[in-house]
């Protein structure tokens, strides 16, 4: 798990894939049970995902969203995700996904010295 920050951008971000990812397979055991005839509800995923990031974020309508979701997810994390932070859900992805900037983040080749 990552550390705490103080930068919104990097807490958003990170919860933003962790939502996301657990938020995907909600949705692929969802399909699963669906297909087997089994029912698989709130009270079911929060006993299989205890401790994870999604369970803070989540309410039950959200869970049950998720279980229909079919594997896409990324509108639903970003909702989640916007509620406490008092953001809209379109500002989250913004954030998650932010541009490079001038250079940072890229890696700079090091040319080597030639020997005289």
């Amino acid at each position: 798990m990552a550390k705490l920050s103080n930068s919104t951008e990097t807490s958003v971000a990170v919860d933003y894939a962790l939502v996301q990812r657990e938020l995907w397979q909600i949705s692929v055991v969802a399909k699963a049970k669906r297909d087997e005839g089994t029912e698989y509800g709130p009270t079911e995923i929060r006993r299989d995902f205890v401790g994870k990031r999604v369970l803070t974020y989540a309410k039950d309508k959200d869970l049950e969203e998720a279980a229909r979701a079919g594997g896409n997810v990324s509108t639903l994390a970003a909702k989640i995700i916007a509620r406490p932070l008092i953001l809209t859900a379109e500002t989250v992805p913004q954030y998650a996904k932010r541009p490079r900037l001038a250079g940072r983040n890229q890696r700079k080749v090091m040319l080597r010295r030639r020997r005289k």
